[in-house]
């Protein structure tokens, strides 16, 4: 298409507009619903007698739990993204990699209007289904965001955006914004701005400044500039009106130059602009504002992103024909909300009492009925309608209806916010509570998984534009210089050597499936590595405490993996345990890390095992069955507690399957037996083989013995060293409690010796 002329792209611009026109009401529906509006307007009051009109605010509370477990989903962790470095140095990777990614995340944390922004995005998610994150210019860091309705896009634009060659997004600016961007950029200034056009514009808000001289920004210039310098604030404060302008889009490709190819950007005032002076401007597509004379973009994602909640079921999947959860849910909560509106009606009418009078000249006799007190008068003529002649409402069948209704409205919403009681109150035992918290996981699974590869190219594009060498954005720059003082190499700090990692919580930002999910991994810990470990332990503080600095503090990620004591204890037993002697186990470890440290060395034993022939010796059977022995008595232990069936059968499919390998070892070596005492001959390679390992064999064991017969003396002597030391303080503990029991001995003599003998006078 032509865009060379701004008259071209307010054509395209204006065919974009009134296809809105037609999309804006079902909008504007949603948008009065879900903030509030009551489901019948006042002519349909006053026509059906209706005196019970609200709304019940039930799509409301949906919309907010949604939005706020979209906001969990991406911001709980702390971390918007992670950074690493493949083909960094090894001894480098993680803590270049942690330096780049926390130095990026605290910029863009300490960012309250990427927060709003962000808060917008899942706003307009739930509601509309579309999120958009626009970056104004080339360099800042972080996006703003922009509103379904004010991005014009064409009709029949796939999803994916593959087919889109140009789109508008409108844009708003105070002058003093406009000017920041021309005039006061001086050299810097973009060529593509129309400062004949900006000037024009300009000179519409003249009589903003306070000075008395008639300056013009087309004729003092110098001036113009001098006075925005003393008076900014004003032209950037509320008071100043806001201009309109139109920021459009589009992708040229025929260029045999590869550098003049991608997206270019216009910018044209929007026909609707009318500033205080009450002119038209030109309707504003006479000129350019803005006209670009390179790509202001390679690709669309540096430019615009979206994330979309869509519920469409019909392919292709197109960008207008988006349903979002606001749309499903607006039947189902629009009955609903008139059903209450009718019921709470009904319950007000039957609050009120009914009179019969026989005479309609007797309706005067109601202002003399005395309802007060313990006695109750009515006149002569008129009576009391009883409740059995009163309409009665089945309200079995309404209840019916109405729980239907939020069975539906649960059904929808459940990948979305947690499902709320049907109005059973039955309580679930485990099994169900699992099956329910699995369903609701798959469901938040599909719709979270979904937005995390969406937010995947937004991560990028950040990432990109934090890694701009020279770029001339604050944020950037600080940045840089963090990571530089850090000690990370400069020729490290580009994006296209990183590999960005979206962070994700557990139960995708739904809270009872997150503590459900941590809950489960904490209890087969030791089932992982001791790294794996302590990622299970933050995941799980975070869960419980929802507080992600705590979670840092209590449990980082980073913390260096310890060798505890009952790893250690598994550790020096092995080597006993494979010279067939037995244990038993020590009270005080943690028997379930005894398992997995000895079932990890028992399958490295098995593994060399097979790499050697596959039959071993039968000292290797006899100490992995001695192994395996001591392995089951820790298991018994493990078993009493009846939490731990899961855990306890985990260990024992594990052993029995490594023990199936010992009795095929302990198989081949009888059949090896059988054929030499046969007299048959072994092939030379395997009798070599047999030899050598045997030899290997008797060596090990000597020099086992030896180490344990070491340890062993160790162990003595440092028990002989504990005896005496103890026997020695025992020894001095006697001389000094007897020292002391002597001397308090002779006190007390010499205390009765200093006392007047008693009178036997005076007892007399």
């Amino acid at each position: 298409m032509n865009f060379s002329t701004a008259n071209h792209v307010g054509s395209v611009i204006n065919t974009m507009k009134n296809a809105e026109i037609q999309r804006s009401p079902n909008r504007a529906i949603l948008n009065g619903f879900y903030n509030g509006d009551a489901p019948w307007t006042e002519k349909e009051c006053k026509e059906h007698g209706i005196l019970i009109n609200y709304n019940e605010k039930k799509g409301t509370d949906i919309l907010h739990k949604a939005r706020n477990q979209c906001e969990t989903a991406f911001t709980k962790t702390g971390n918007f993204f992670k950074v690493s470095l493949p083909k960094a140095p090894t001894d480098k990777q993680k803590e270049w990699g942690s330096t780049i990614t926390e130095n990026i995340n605290r910029i863009i944390r300490n960012n309250r209007e990427y927060y709003h922004t962000m808060d917008c995005v899942w706003g307009g998610v739930v509601l509309h289904g579309v999120g958009a994150r626009i970056w104004w210019d080339s360099q800042s860091p972080l996006p703003d965001f922009a509103g379904i309705q004010d991005i014009l896009i064409p009709t029949d634009t796939d999803l994916s955006c593959q087919n889109l060659r140009y789109f508008a997004v409108r844009r708003i600016m105070r002058p003093g914004q406009l000017i920041k961007k021309t005039f006061l950029a001086g050299k810097n200034v973009d060529p593509g701005w129309n400062m004949k056009q900006v000037k024009k514009i300009l000179d519409t808000f003249k009589d903003l400044n306070t000075n008395a001289h008639n300056y013009d920004w087309s004729n003092q210039p110098e001036q113009m500039t001098e006075l925005v310098k003393q008076n900014q604030c004003f032209y950037d404060a509320d008071s100043a009106p806001m201009i309109y302008f139109w920021d459009f889009y589009h992708r040229e490709e025929e260029f045999e130059d590869p550098n003049l190819n991608g997206w270019y950007r216009d910018i044209i005032l929007d026909d609707d602009c009318r500033p205080v002076t009450g002119q038209n401007l030109d309707a504003g597509t006479t000129e350019f504002v803005y006209h670009s004379k390179k790509p202001f973009a390679q690709k669309l994602d540096n430019i615009i992103h979206f994330q979309f909640g869509d519920g469409n079921n019909v392919p292709p999947f197109k960008y207008h024909s988006i349903r979002s959860l606001a749309w499903i849910l607006y039947d189902l909560c629009w009955i609903m909300n008139r059903i209450n509106c009718q019921f709470t009606q009904h319950v007000m009418e039957q609050l009120m009492l009914l009179f019969r009078v026989q005479d309609p000249n007797d309706r005067d006799r109601l202002q003399q009925v005395i309802l007060q007190g313990i006695v109750g008068i009515l006149p002569d003529g008129l009576n009391m309608v009883r409740a059995d002649e009163r309409y009665q409402v089945n309200v079995a069948l309404v209840e019916s209806l109405a729980a239907s209704l939020n069975q539906k409205i649960s059904e929808n919403s459940s990948q979305y916010t947690q499902a709320p009681d049907t109005g059973t109150k039955k309580e679930r035992t485990k099994y169900e509570t699992q099956a329910v918290l699995a369903q609701a996981s798959a469901l938040m699974a599909t719709m979270i998984g979904r937005a995390y590869r969406q937010e995947y190219f937004a991560a990028m594009e950040i990432a990109r534009r934090f890694a701009i060498k020279d770029s001339d954005d604050f944020g950037v720059k600080k940045f840089r210089q963090q990571c530089l003082d850090d000690g990370v190499p400069e020729q490290w700090l580009n994006s296209d050597r990183w590999d960005i990692e979206v962070e994700q919580v557990l139960g995708g930002g739904n809270r009872t499936i997150e503590i459900a999910e941590a809950t489960e991994l904490v209890n087969h810990l030791q089932l992982f590595d001791p790294n794996a470990q302590q990622e299970i332990k933050h995941d799980y503080v975070l869960a419980v405490t929802n507080n992600a600095k705590k979670a840092n503090r209590v449990a980082p990620l980073d913390a260096t993996p310890k060798v505890t004591d009952s790893i250690h204890d598994a550790q020096q037993s092995f080597g006993t345990l494979m010279l067939g002697v037995d244990m038993e186990p020590k009270e005080g470890l943690n028997h379930p890390e005894q398992v997995v440290t000895l079932l990890k060395m028992m399958a490295q034993v098995i593994g060399r095992i097979n790499q050697t022939g596959g039959v071993g010796t039968p000292q290797d059977v006899i100490g992995l069955q001695s192994v395996a022995k001591y392995i089951g008595k820790h298991i018994q232990i493990i078993a009493q507690d009846q939490n731990n069936k899961a855990q306890v059968k985990e260990f024992t499919d594990a052993l029995s399957e490594m023990m199936n390998q010992v009795r095929a070892f302990a198989q081949r070596q009888q059949q090896a037996a059988q054929q030499q005492q046969n007299g048959s001959q072994l092939n030379p390679e395997t009798m070599a083989k047999i030899q050598g390992q045997i030899a290997e064999m008797q060596t090990k064991m000597k020099i086992q013995e030896q180490k344990a017969a070491q340890q062993l003396r160790h162990k003595e002597l440092k028990f002989r060293q504990q005896t005496q030391h103890t026997d020695a303080k025992a020894a001095n503990d006697i001389k000094l409690d007897t020292g002391k029991a002597l001397a308090d001995t002779a006190m007390n003599g010499m205390r009765n010796a200093a006392k007047p003998s008693p009178n036997p006078m005076a007892e007399n």
